[in-house]
């Protein structure tokens, strides 16, 4: 086996030992014994091979954002992405980094549909309130023209009680009737106005670290890229990642495994502000955007944190054993140096590799 095929298992096993929230476990380098993992372990580790079978089959690039790609690609939970595979294969033509870059982008619309639905019957009863809005006022101006014309005694009528009592009770009844329905109307937008937020809100969320995910990070990162080059303002990206964290989920546990992935995103979050967003990207890679901060700033800021982290003693709270510090490897890049936003991500994500491999606990910086 080649040593980047080596690489390429290993770091599936790194980051796949969290299932996709961040929970799941770590598989060994050997099957795991029936009677000691059962069934779900044993999947777990072939879905594995099949994850570094297929990155070596098809000679791709890796960074974490592919290996979580193609896990759900193998993973076999995900209709759509099934197809997308399935029709590539019965194709004929070649998987290659460039068709799964595309199908990464063509999956995060996919997953909006849900959000565009009901961003769609949200507008329909905006709408449909505006049209009950409009109703009500026509009625009420030629609820008005009805009196002043009766007041002055046109179309023969005069201005007896009964006339007016009936005209009244008319207006009254058509009153009633827009009312219910403007109520009904607004019931149903506040309804699904509230939906919207929840659907969004939880869709942008990664729910164990409360942290914003990858899908607020693409939507943020598009937005910050925009406005920093209308100011010419500089912008940085970091990708940071929990450096032996396969350690802590063997050595004490996967509970303590999710506290620590809390701890360093609590950490991180303490970055955020108006001009830096934190992410969980995946497993236990975090991002870092750095807004009207330059590379030499951005860097000094996320090794405060870094080191910050490294001096605190952990340890696992169910049974009082130490888990010692917990540190993280980072890259970080001026995204607007690249000519394409996509070649700082991918520069970033190099980086951090290369402050694995020279050692850990370290930041460097991203070659363009």
């Amino acid at each position: 086996m080649s040593a980047a095929e080596s690489f390429i298992i290993t770091s599936a096993k790194r980051l796949f030992g969290n299932a996709r929230s961040g929970t799941g476990s770590t598989a060994a380098a050997a099957p795991p014994a029936k009677n000691h993992s059962g069934l779900a372990a044993q999947t777990r580790f072939l879905l594995l091979e099949a994850i570094s079978d297929f990155f070596t089959e098809h000679d791709l690039h890796l960074n974490g954002r592919r290996l979580m790609l193609v896990h759900d690609l193998l993973a076999g939970r995900d209709s759509w992405l099934n197809d997308r595979l399935a029709e590539r294969k019965q194709s004929g033509l070649a998987i290659n980094d460039q068709w799964l870059e595309q199908i990464d982008m063509d999956h995060a619309q996919q997953n909006r549909s849900q959000l565009d639905q009901l961003m769609a019957e949200f507008e329909c009863q905006v709408g449909q309130f505006a049209t009950n809005a409009r109703d009500t006022r026509l009625a009420a101006e030629g609820y008005e023209t009805k009196l002043t014309d009766v007041a002055a005694g046109g179309n023969g009528k005069a201005a007896t009680p009964e006339v007016l009592s009936r005209l009244a009770q008319q207006m009254i009844e058509q009153t009633r009737d827009l009312v219910v329905a403007m109520k009904s109307s607004e019931q149903h937008t506040q309804g699904l106005q509230r939906r919207l937020e929840k659907a969004k809100l939880a869709s942008e969320t990664d729910a164990l670290t409360g942290l914003p995910n990858r899908r607020a990070f693409e939507e943020h990162f598009g937005h910050q890229i925009q406005r920093a080059r209308k100011g010419g303002y500089p912008l940085c990206v970091a990708f940071c990642d929990i450096d032996d964290f396969k350690r802590v989920n063997d050595n004490h546990g996967h509970d303590a495994g999710d506290r620590v992935l809390r701890k360093v995103g609590s950490e991180l979050a303490s970055l955020a502000s108006t001009s830096s967003f934190v992410s969980r990207h995946g497993g236990e890679e975090f991002v870092v955007l750095f807004a009207k901060m330059n590379l030499e700033a951005a860097k000094a800021r996320l090794d405060q944190i870094r080191i910050r982290l490294g001096s605190t003693q952990l340890c696992n709270r169910n049974n009082g054993e130490d888990i010692g510090c917990v540190t993280f490897s980072g890259g970080i890049v001026d995204v607007m140096a690249y000519a394409n936003p996509r070649d700082a991500l991918s520069a970033a994500d190099k980086a951090m590799y290369l402050a694995k491999r020279s050692g850990k606990n370290q930041v460097v910086c991203g070659a363009l």
